[in-house]
């Protein structure tokens, strides 16, 4: 049985430990107020922290709050900053982000 509160009590604990993969996870519940109360600004707190781990989803959720303003003032360079980061990693979510930002000019992408 689904229990979305539980699932963030245990992300929050080995997050605290510097768990990437749990601080992404754990950015997701706050940011869609899934298993937490909503608040971006504490998702955008937790993206941070995995991304400065190297976490390729973590840069990419990171990269479309920046995108969008989401618990962030909106900065597009940032934005492909970060989409850089994850599509040099491999990741196609961000890849296909970036393709977007090239084809459009948002954030200096042409650079």
């Amino acid at each position: 049985q689904k229990d979305e509160r539980e699932a963030m009590r245990l992300y929050k604990l080995a997050a605290d430990q510097g768990h990437a993969k749990a601080q992404c996870e754990l950015g997701w519940g706050y940011q869609y107020g899934t298993g937490v109360r909503k608040d971006e600004r504490e998702a955008v707190r937790l993206y941070k922290l995995a991304a400065d781990q190297g976490d390729t989803v973590a840069q990419y959720n990171l990269g479309v709050c920046y995108e969008v303003g989401t618990g962030v003032q909106k900065d597009e360079r940032e934005a492909v900053r970060l989409y850089k980061l994850a599509a040099d990693q491999g990741d196609p979510d961000a890849q296909y982000r970036l393709g977007l930002c090239y084809e459009h000019g948002r954030g200096s992408a042409e650079e």
